[in-house]
């Protein structure tokens, strides 16, 4: 949830920047082999071993309808916690920590009143940076159409 004062993990797919709340992040890796899995959601690449746990790889790319493409050694992934699990986020780079105060965004709420995934907005010289809700988005129902 934005706060007053929000830090941001900001992540680029393709060179788009993105981002998620700090709280989220458990911790930034290096991508590894991920085992995967026959009836998994769409979203789910497979598994990874973390430290001992088995967690799934989620493809943001499908998220963001973004085009596909097979996994590089110098891409991350971003161990996150949502309300419900931990999560192996596939990004191409986590880039930056970013700190903002709520003059600094607009509530995604303000821009469309009934986005299910999209937290705020930042405005950046260079661009707008999203910032998704982690819990909406990795929702199966929304994820499986």
């Amino acid at each position: 949830m934005v706060t007053d004062i929000t830090k941001l993990a900001i992540f680029t797919i393709e060179q788009k920047e993105y981002a998620i709340t700090l709280s989220n992040v458990e911790r930034v890796v290096h991508a590894a082999a991920i085992t995967p899995l026959t009836e998994a959601p769409k979203i789910v690449l497979g598994l990874i071993n973390f430290e001992g746990s088995i967690i799934p790889v989620i493809n943001l790319r499908k998220c963001f309808k973004i085009e596909e493409r097979d996994i590089h050694l110098s891409d991350q992934f971003i161990i996150a916690k949502t309300s419900e699990r931990t999560v192996a986020l596939w990004v191409d780079e986590v880039t930056k920590v970013l700190e903002l105060t709520n003059e600094d965004l607009t509530l995604g709420k303000k821009i469309l009143p009934n986005s299910l995934d999209i937290e705020g907005v930042v405005i950046r010289e260079d661009g707008m940076i999203l910032i998704y809700n982690l819990d909406r988005l990795l929702s199966l129902d929304i994820n499986e159409t």
